[in-house]
């Protein structure tokens, strides 16, 4: 399945004058203008891409390489000169040593391999104009859990969303998966703060944005976050940060609830094993800063086979945030929301149908299941309650297929189920408003099989629905749903409520009077409960055996 172009491609030379902070170089045609921004870590160049001013890669971190592994975040010092901001940045490591990557280019001619490098705390910026407006700023963190994805690709592209919306949009690279959460900080102190390290560069580069993101038209008093699936659980983690208190003040989390991080016992387990691998003693840690990334990166992947992969989405495991008592002190959702973020406004939902496009990877026979293997696949998943679950669910939706039933259950479990948890925390806290979606809009590729798959609103919420046809089957009816959905973001970004005319009245999401919800659709239409019935038995019957299992 293709998801498209990897980059716009802008050429040209760049004009080193120094202009100030707001000023505009124009030349006859629009790809041809540049702009040069002052920042606090020097001058950037960006250019002038249909009605849009972007800049691509400006560094917010130093390099994190040797002394900076496994350490917190250093902000970028001033360079001298103007770094001309034209080109995607570099990923975050991310590949296994001597295993060749899938051909990216025998998909998609225009998707070239971006290269890999430890100086990769770089942002992007789109910005209808660099001047004095305070425009509503929006923070894109990309997918992929905390342990793969960068920030490029047209089909999560800002442009769109920046010129339609008139907001400035940011996209982070960051660092992830074992560069990224190692937890060495029981090891040994100079290293405190590597088991969230990834969270760190997140917050260096909001601190980035506060200080800097006035200079191109934005508001550094009204910055959203937001991210799909790994991008969400970014969001949920940061809510839960007192570094991070401040830095933002609206919130979306798309298919990615995290209610809990990892536990330090787990997180410190998944460090020893890395070290055994990499024969590397306790009072020998200082050596992880000199020896080659290959050979982290190759114990990385080892550790990661041998532990189960990426598990279930929605469950953090492997190398990922950990409650560490320094910057993360609890879990983001257990219980309660957390006190540190209570008065920022909260969007969140899921897709109908996440599992789908997994499913269907995985087995490509999938949905042609008959009922015992329904009941096997659930087996693995409920184990002593698999009949229960079975039941409701057949109970609920007799006229559906069995395909079809498979796909609710392993969406609303955990992804949906996590996003209505996380929901009623924030709700009962009666400080901020919380508003509560589903996209159930189908897409009709693959004769319709996916339905709602994950990452089907990516592209839709993002305004670049032009790059993604082959997934969402392109036509008026996503295009009309796009306006609808980015412009329910670009409304909530603006003023904390994603009431747009467009839409039904959308009510705030309450757990005790009604759960609200809107439904994307090729009708938008708003549900109190949708499926309630489903998500009252999955609560009674897995919220015993859930490690986000509620405490109140």
């Amino acid at each position: 399945m293709t998801v498209l172009s990897r980059r716009v491609m802008l050429g040209g030379a760049v004009s080193a004058a120094c202009l100030s902070p707001f000023s505009l170089q124009s030349r006859t045609a629009d790809s041809l203008r540049s702009t040069i921004v002052e920042t606090s870590s020097g001058r950037v160049s960006g250019r002038r891409v249909n009605g849009v001013t972007v800049f691509k890669g400006i560094a917010y971190g130093e390099t994190t390489a040797g002394a900076g592994r496994f350490r917190p975040p250093r902000p970028r010092a001033p360079r001298s000169g103007v770094f001309a901001a034209v080109d995607d940045p570099p990923e975050a490591p991310q590949r296994e040593p001597g295993v060749a990557p899938p051909s990216r280019a025998s998909v998609e001619p225009d998707w070239p391999m971006l290269p890999e490098s430890e100086d990769c705390l770089r942002l992007d910026v789109w910005t209808p104009s660099a001047d004095p407006e305070k425009r509503p700023v929006m923070v894109w963190f990309h997918g992929g859990g905390f342990a793969v994805g960068s920030a490029a690709g047209l089909w999560q592209d800002g442009g769109n969303l920046a010129r339609h919306g008139n907001v400035v949009v940011v996209s982070v690279n960051h660092r992830l998966n074992v560069l990224g959460h190692l937890y060495l900080d029981l090891l040994d102190e100079q290293f405190a703060g590597a088991g969230n390290a990834g969270l760190l560069d997140l917050v260096l580069a909001l601190t980035w944005i506060k200080d800097n993101i006035g200079r191109f038209g934005g508001d550094p008093e009204n910055v959203t976050i937001f991210g799909q699936s790994g991008g969400g659980q970014k969001v949920s983690m940061l809510l839960a940060m007192p570094a991070a208190a401040g830095l933002f003040h609206k919130a979306i989390i798309q298919s990615g609830p995290a209610p809990r991080a990892l536990e330090s016992a787990y997180a410190a387990d998944m460090a020893q094993r890395l070290l055994v691998k990499l024969r590397i003693g306790k009072g020998e840690l200082r050596r992880l800063q000199d020896i080659p990334l290959a050979q982290i990166m190759s114990a990385y992947f080892q550790v990661f086979r041998e532990t189960g992969g990426y598990g279930v989405l929605g469950i953090l495991q492997g190398f990922a945030p950990v409650v560490d008592g320094k910057y993360l002190f609890e879990h983001p959702f257990q219980g309660q929301a957390p006190s540190t973020s209570a008065d920022v406004p909260l969007l969140i939902g899921t897709t109908r149908t996440e599992m789908t496009f997994y499913t269907l990877l995985q087995d490509p026979g999938a949905d042609r299941m008959d009922e015992p293997s329904l009941r096997a696949r659930l087996q693995v998943l409920f184990g002593a309650d698999v009949g229960l679950v079975y039941d409701a669910y057949r109970t609920n939706h007799p006229s559906l297929s069995t395909w079809e039933r498979y796909a609710l259950i392993t969406s609303d479990w955990p992804t949906r189920l996590y996003s209505v948890w996380i929901a009623e925390q924030k709700a009962r806290l009666q400080r901020a408003p919380v508003f509560m979606y589903r996209t159930d809009w189908q897409t009709p590729v693959m004769d319709g099989k996916l339905m709602a798959p994950h990452a089907i609103d990516l592209s839709i919420v993002l305004d670049d629905t032009a790059y993604t046809t082959s997934f969402d089957g392109g036509g008026p009816s996503v295009r009309r749903l796009s306006q609808q959905m980015s412009g329910s973001w670009v409304a909530f970004a603006r003023r904390g409520d994603p009431n747009i005319r467009a839409l039904p009245a959308w009510p705030r999401y309450e757990p005790d009077a009604g759960r609200a919800t809107m439904l994307y659709d090729r009708e938008c239409r708003v549900v109190n409960d949708p499926d309630g019935a489903d998500r009252s038995a999955l609560d009674r019957i897995v919220a015993k055996r859930s490690p986000a299992a509620r405490t109140s």
